[in-house]
């Protein structure tokens, strides 16, 4: 006979019980040898049974170390990628104020709006602007 037995987290396990058969009552001539058998196979059963979650625990283990691996690459990656970023905005913002402030000051010296917009690239309505 087979019934199911909860044990713990880890699901459920089966057992046999002892027929009496398996008692060595004589009968078959080898009860002790199969209740043996059956002590073993139940041994075997249960070592299998605390490797398999022993595995699972290091699978998990493994897993979230590489969920947490993968979080820093992704952050520092993210970093470098946004300075590299706000440089480049800098640098832009930069070149782009120190147009204005050159066609200002050659529009204030009486440059002529085609010949500021020749030396700094900025269009016409731009330069109007200032």
């Amino acid at each position: 006979r087979q019934r199911r037995v909860q044990r713990g987290k880890g699901g459920a396990e089966f057992r046999r019980y002892k027929s009496s058969k398996f008692q060595g009552n004589g009968k078959d001539g080898g009860g002790g040898e199969k209740a043996l058998a059956i002590q073993q196979l139940q041994r075997a059963y249960d070592a299998y049974r605390s490797n398999r979650s022993r595995l699972n625990n290091q699978i998990d283990t493994a897993r979230l170390d590489g969920m947490a691996e993968g979080l820093e690459e992704g952050r520092v990656k993210g970093r470098a990628e946004g300075r590299a970023e706000g440089r480049f905005e800098g640098r832009s913002e930069g070149r782009s104020d120190m147009q204005r402030e050159t066609a200002l000051a050659m529009k204030l010296k009486g440059f002529s709006p085609q010949d500021i917009s020749e030396v700094t690239g900025l269009a016409d309505d731009e330069i109007d602007r200032l």
